[in-house]
């Protein structure tokens, strides 16, 4: 009996599925194979997965912080007194609501950020099997499942793999709105985006490069759409920037650190890696931090404002406030990072 055009679709679509399924299966059996290889196999020494370092350990302070009721700590870690985010508050919290289900053990998180890998690597299927093939998108799984940095990233304590996931169900939900409910999807996808900047703060500037490259490829797509999906972009950060207005008396979109990330790269000293800037090791910082240099990665957040604060009231004698924002220091950061690029173009 000769099958319908109807029943043949939906074989091929079964077919489909069942051979995408067992590739994520596969993979995910592959990841845990490196985490425990990786954490237990001692391929790598003095590897913990209960010991954080770098940007690990301080996500880790301040959820379990969090956790235990302290929420300021968020942003008051280094004795403080603001109470601006300085960095993108969402991942902190995500991880503070594992160590409030299982405690301080890190390795649900880890299981949880290699499923969320898994789940990437479905959505970069789609994304490709809708633009091109189920075939192109097989193979932009496989070179997903096989790019290392990803799985890599997974069993720390980052928000990388969070940023992917709500940065690729952007996409998903903007292809989606060539299909039906053009409006739905747009401000779903614009939520996800506003996700996806509170997890990673540089995704603010990914967002309208998306947008512009969305109008230009795609045609019957007027400015409305733009609009709400700024729309539900804003109402995801609103509640972080209400924060920052309200309790912190300063106009922070998101987060504070933006100005000195950016002059970290773009500075007479920057080799492309993650490195200090020049600063660090001069006199000012020498004498703020009582004869050591803060190079750290605890001491960035008091040497941004410290330093910023410093340099401020030395060059405006006529201030009438010595408190220096968070907005002001990471906009000092900001200008030394233009200056120094206009002067080395």
């Amino acid at each position: 009996m000769q099958m319908t055009t109807i029943e043949h679709r939906q074989y091929s679509l079964s077919r489909e599925a069942r051979t995408v399924l067992i590739l994520i299966a596969i993979t995910f059996v592959l990841k845990l194979i490196y985490f425990w290889y990786y954490y237990f196999g001692g391929s790598v020494p003095y590897a913990d997965f209960q010991r954080q370092l770098g940007d690990s350990a301080i996500y880790r302070d301040i959820a379990q912080a969090i956790a235990t009721g302290d929420f300021w700590r968020q942003i008051q870690y280094f004795g403080r007194e603001s109470v601006v985010f300085y960095r993108a508050p969402l991942y902190p919290f995500v991880l503070a609501f594992f160590f409030k289900l299982f405690g301080q053990t890190v390795l649900p998180v880890y299981v949880f950020q290699l499923l969320v890998g898994c789940f990437n690597l479905w959505l970069v299927y789609w994304i490709a099997r809708r633009l091109f093939s189920h075939p192109a998108g097989l193979i932009a799984m496989v070179l997903g499942a096989f790019y290392a940095p990803l799985v890599f990233k997974e069993t720390k304590l980052v928000s990388v793999t969070l940023t992917i996931a709500f940065g690729l169900l952007t996409v998903v939900f903007l292809l989606r709105s060539q299909e039906a409910r053009p409006k739905r999807n747009w401000f779903v996808a614009g939520v996800f985006a506003g996700l996806g900047t509170l997890t990673w703060g540089g995704m603010i500037l990914i967002l309208p490069v998306l947008v512009v490259l969305w109008l230009l490829l795609r045609q019957h797509i007027t400015f409305k759409f733009v609009l709400i999906f700024v729309l539900g972009w804003f109402l995801s950060i609103l509640p972080a920037t209400l924060h920052n207005v309200l309790v912190g008396n300063d106009l922070v979109l998101i987060n504070s650190n933006s100005g000195y990330t950016f002059y970290q790269g773009n500075n007479p000293a920057a080799n492309g890696t993650i490195i200090h800037p020049p600063e660090v090791y001069d006199s000012i910082a020498l004498r703020l931090f009582r004869g050591r240099y803060p190079t750290g990665i605890s001491d960035q957040q008091q040497f941004d404002l410290l330093y910023a604060s410093t340099i401020i009231k030395r060059t405006s004698p006529t201030r009438l406030s010595d408190t220096i924002k968070p907005s002001e220091a990471s906009n000092f950061w900001l200008r030394r990072g233009l200056t120094w690029i206009l002067r080395n173009p």
